[in-house]
């Protein structure tokens, strides 16, 4: 076989190789996005009608679109409603790994309803579950320590901050205890965002919080 000859078939070959390996690649890339467009259209619908959807956001997932993804519940709902604008129907978020129902506004009109309710305390009561690791010494008691954002870790970070610190305090009583996990009710009475579990954690170990 001639050199020449030679060089072709190994161009051809490699020619054909790389084309195989560049369909794979976009094979791979549309399965892995066939199965997240999967996974996020299980995402529950509690309710829904003209002006508001109640969802049931699960754990490790983000309440909005974040800085290190996009994927979040409030883009689902836009996708499964056709809502153009996200922002204009977010009412309020939950943390990361808090489970729960969220709220979505589908007008304007809706979104200034529902933020007035968010403010107002005698309009709604928040209510949190969580899991904790151990035996609660108490069946009732009351957190309350100022918090202030984390800058040396960034959000969604807190820490006790004495000086800076702005007031949160968090009512808890045990509602069960089974196989070396007590369940404990949270009512927030003042405070920031995501600081229930913090609140949590700076008494006992472990937490793992839902709505």
């Amino acid at each position: 076989m001639s050199t020449g000859n030679l060089y072709s078939r190994t161009i051809n070959t490699f020619w054909i190789l790389l084309k195989m390996t560049t369909l794979g690649c976009i094979l791979m890339l549309c399965l892995i996005s066939a199965v997240k467009g999967l996974l996020m259209r299980t995402v529950s619908i509690v309710h829904h009608d003209r002006d508001i959807i109640v969802a049931d956001k699960p754990p490790n997932m983000l309440s909005v679109p974040g800085l290190s993804s996009d994927e979040s519940l409030a883009g689902t709902v836009a996708r499964m409603f056709g809502i153009e604008r996200i922002d204009k129907s977010i009412v309020h978020r939950l943390d990361f790994a808090t489970s729960g129902l969220m709220v979505f506004a589908r007008n304007d009109q809706a979104l200034k309803n529902l933020h007035g309710q968010f403010r107002k305390s005698q309009c709604l009561r928040k209510v949190y579950l969580a899991r904790v690791w151990g035996r609660m010494e108490n069946a009732v008691g009351d957190v309350s320590v100022p918090l202030g954002p984390d800058r040396e870790r960034g959000g969604p970070y807190w820490k006790v901050d004495f000086i800076n610190g702005k007031e949160s305090r968090t009512l808890w009583k045990v509602i069960d205890y089974s196989s070396g996990i007590s369940t404990v009710e949270l009512v927030p009475i003042t405070g920031r965002y995501g600081r229930s579990r913090f609140l949590l954690t700076q008494t006992f170990v472990s937490c793992h919080i839902s709505r």
